[in-house]
């Protein structure tokens, strides 16, 4: 995917001002270009000492000119951060000196500029990291959340690549001794080939990568996703705006103001939560084809959503509108197989979707009761929670918020099981699945003992794939190119 057998160097801090700038070199010539370029205060011997900051100048050697008064550091390999002979350089925060020492480094021969996310791939194909760790650093950079950074963290400390590693040495012994019977049968009698044996080791690991999709199964690094969706003027575009503490969404008195989709990224509980305001819902077709585009997109958003925020007028009577509305949300809370829309976003099987029942502008007189509106929810019935709230008062606005975060919270205990996630992460859960499936095509080929050997074989030889996917070992450079490039320059 990129070259491997010349020097990198790239800005590993935001290119704006700042106390401190630092610029990373990786490669081959990374101690000499250091050593061409830095002259330290104190008489040192060069190349410096690894691991060891020292203080002195970057002057260009081909004008002797003072560049920076800087930090320098050599790493020796496989003791950095690539496993290859590293460098770095902490000068003043100025875009401009940071620029200018890249420039001078550049000038050397076999030196080029980074591509994004390279530094981080050279760790990988070193065999410094497992792509799942890779896939962590990303997920460190972009966390917006204690949850994300969290799961992250515990990702970098490559507990999922070890289990995959254990899984796949276990098919491999179960491969050997098909492959020994398939190639030497008249060297293995019926005593040391036992197909039972075989197939309840097939089982065994099976059983435990689902448990690992099971227990990781509402897992994500990124942020949770919460649809607001009601029938028209009931108020869901002042609620988005109540929560998000901003004027988003354009509110009038005049009936399907909304007519696309808003969102906005909030935090609470130390979660990243995407907010949703859509076009409301209605059983009367529009002539206004803008008007029914936004309620198409409405039903994507639902579809997709991990929690649902489903508004409603209290101080008007519940209409065919509004029992059409508690009918969807039904549906979609309902729903967890592997033919939901929206189930790739979530590694190929949904839990159902979370919803909260609000009753706004609670300032007015009611309308009607709790228990009428928990009926008109066939498939939710009692379980369904009701905030009662004033978006144009204000109130209620944090019961909102703790009953999402409380149906979330008792299916996965968020931050509490962060540490224990092993797979994270969309590519990782499908590649698991695919690795469950064969399996379980295995174990059933496995059966009829004598006859599928080959065909059992290759079951497996699937399954050791996948998890060779998960682990990087067998990685397409497409899959590569699309995990690396999502890193910043420098990283």
């Amino acid at each position: 995917m990129y070259p491997t057998d010349d020097t990198i160097a790239a800005l590993s801090t935001p290119p704006m001002p700042s106390a401190v700038a630092v610029i990373r070199i990786s490669g081959p010539k990374a101690t000499d270009i250091l050593t061409s370029i830095f002259k330290p205060r104190r008489k040192v011997r060069m190349p410096l000492t690894p691991r060891l900051l020292t203080l002195g100048d970057v002057r260009d050697p081909r004008t002797g000119s003072l560049v920076d008064e800087v930090l320098a550091v050599i790493f020796k390999a496989p003791h950095s951060y690539t496993a290859e002979d590293s460098a770095e350089i902490h000068c003043h925060g100025n875009p401009f000196i940071a620029r200018k020492i890249l420039e001078i480094i550049s000038s050397f021969d076999g030196v080029r500029m980074a591509e994004r996310g390279e530094f981080t791939y050279r760790a990988f194909l070193n065999g410094k990291i497992a792509l799942p760790q890779a896939e962590a650093v990303l997920a460190v950079i972009e966390s917006k959340s204690d949850y994300a950074l969290k799961v992250g963290l515990g990702q970098l400390k490559g507990k999922l690549a070890a289990i995959a590693g254990k899984w796949k040495s276990a098919l491999v012994d179960i491969m050997s001794t098909i492959e020994a019977k398939l190639d030497y049968p008249e060297d293995l009698d019926g005593e040391a080939y036992k197909w039972d044996e075989l197939g309840e080791k097939i089982l065994a690991v099976k059983t435990d990568m689902e448990n690992a999709l099971e227990k990781n199964a509402g897992a994500t690094g990124g942020e949770i996703t919460v649809v607001i969706t009601g029938k028209p003027n009931v108020g869901k575009s002042s609620l988005f705006n109540v929560l998000a503490r901003e004027e988003l969404a354009i509110v009038t008195p005049l009936s399907g103001t909304t007519t696309d989709t808003l969102s906005e990224t909030l935090c609470w509980d130390g979660i990243s939560w995407k907010i949703y305001d859509t076009a409301g819902l209605s059983l009367c077709p529009s002539s206004d084809i803008v008007e029914e585009m936004g309620r198409s997109r409405s039903e994507s958003k639902i579809a997709s959503a991990m929690a649902i925020i489903a508004v409603f007028d209290g101080s008007q009577a519940l209409d065919e509108d509004d029992l059409q509305v508690a009918r969807r949300v039904s549906e979609a809370a309902s729903a967890g197989d592997l033919d939901t829309p929206g189930a790739e976003a979530h590694g190929g099987r949904r839990q159902g979707i979370k919803a909260v029942a609000v009753v706004n502008k609670s300032d007015l007189p009611g309308a009607f009761g709790d228990d009428e509106l928990r009926r008109a929810f066939p498939t939710e019935g009692g379980a369904v929670v009701i905030v009662r709230s004033s978006a144009m008062k204000g109130s209620g606005i944090d019961d909102i918020k703790s009953a999402l975060a409380r149906l979330l919270s008792d299916s996965r205990n968020a931050m509490s099981v962060a540490d224990d996630i092993i797979v994270a992460n969309v590519r990782q859960k499908k590649a698991l699945r695919s690795a469950v499936i064969a399996l379980g095509e295995a174990a059933q080929t496995i059966r009829q003992a004598g006859e599928n050997e080959e065909i059992t074989a290759h079951h497996l030889q699937v399954a050791a794939g996948c998890l060779g996917e998960i682990s990087g070992e067998i990685a397409p450079d497409d899959i590569l190119s699309g995990i690396f490039s999502r890193f910043c320059v420098g990283k």
